[in-house]
């Protein structure tokens, strides 16, 4: 796959993570994106998302350390244990404007298999609650090979974007 390619796939991406033109998402979607070796994802969504007034809560999950990606993850609204009350309080925020998103950048890489289940987890419970996290703040997660996603593709009903898709 061409690098170019991946670039002209990025506005479908980014609609199937359900933004729309004016900026705002449906967030009860969060996407998996297989992204090719040594393509700047991060450089290429921030431009696209400036446009949009949408910052990015960035994790680099090959040099972030276990604590600092948990942290972040909590600081965007993404944490393990989602009760009634956090669901109720979800759904008021998806009225609002997405103003950030949280990009798991690089997560085939990560090494901490605790930290690796954690984020698996929350996602999963995320995503069957049909809630975007505590904040409403989507959520990107990309791997540079098929490692790790068949936990995805097998547990969650979270959107799949790689080559096959396009």
């Amino acid at each position: 796959m061409e690098t170019k390619d991946f670039e002209q796939a990025l506005p479908d991406i980014l609609k199937r993570i359900g933004m729309s033109d004016n900026g705002y998402f449906k967030t009860e979607n969060s996407a998996i994106v297989r992204v090719p070796e040594g393509f700047d994802f991060k450089g290429i969504v921030e431009k696209e998302l400036e446009k949009s007034g949408v910052n990015i809560i960035y994790v680099d999950c090959k040099m972030d350390d276990p604590q600092s990606i948990v942290a972040k993850m909590n600081e965007a609204g993404w944490v393990g244990s989602v009760w009634g009350d956090d669901v109720r309080k979800a759904e008021l925020h998806k009225a609002e404007k997405v103003i950030s998103i949280l990009l798991l950048d690089h997560f085939s890489e990560l090494e901490d298999k605790g930290t690796r289940m954690y984020i698996e987890s929350v996602l999963k419970v995320n995503n069957d609650n049909h809630i975007c996290g505590k904040k409403n703040i989507p959520v990107i997660l990309t791997f540079s090979s098929d490692e790790g996603m068949r936990f995805f593709y097998n547990n969650t009903s979270i959107t799949i974007i790689d080559e096959n898709y396009w």
